[in-house]
């Protein structure tokens, strides 16, 4: 038979499909059984990189229930340990300011009046 036959032996479609393709292509050359194309690897290298960038990224961004509570620890310190300084600075102004420091005059003041008349009373009423 021809060509367009199909006998063994004869140029069938399956025979010139395999030989469009890269394997059997005469310009690359044939590979060798069991061989892969350089072009192989190098895609399967990307994808493997790819899945393990991937892996990688998606453990860092999902933390632990315990690391989500260290996390709000530490930042329920922070903000407590804010707090008692702001707290600590204001009465530390407070203390220290021109208002206070005339207040505690003024009653120190008029305690030791208080304290000079009640001595006089009772002096007076020794005397009697």
């Amino acid at each position: 038979m021809t060509e367009a036959g199909g006998f063994i032996g004869s140029r069938s479609s399956w025979q010139a499909a395999a030989q469009s393709r890269d394997c059997f292509n005469p310009a690359v050359g044939p590979a060798a059984p069991g061989t892969m194309r350089p072009a192989v690897p190098l895609a399967l290298i990307l994808l493997a990189l790819a899945v393990l960038a991937d892996s990688a990224t998606a453990e860092v961004t999902e933390p632990t229930l315990s690391q989500k509570f260290e996390s709000f620890q530490h930042k329920l310190q922070a903000f407590a340990d804010g707090i008692a300084e702001k707290t600590k600075a204001a009465f530390h102004d407070l203390h220290h300011s021109e208002f206070s420091e005339k207040t505690r005059n003024w009653f120190s003041e008029q305690f030791q009046k208080l304290k000079e008349k009640l001595n006089e009373k009772i002096s007076r009423e020794r005397a009697d």
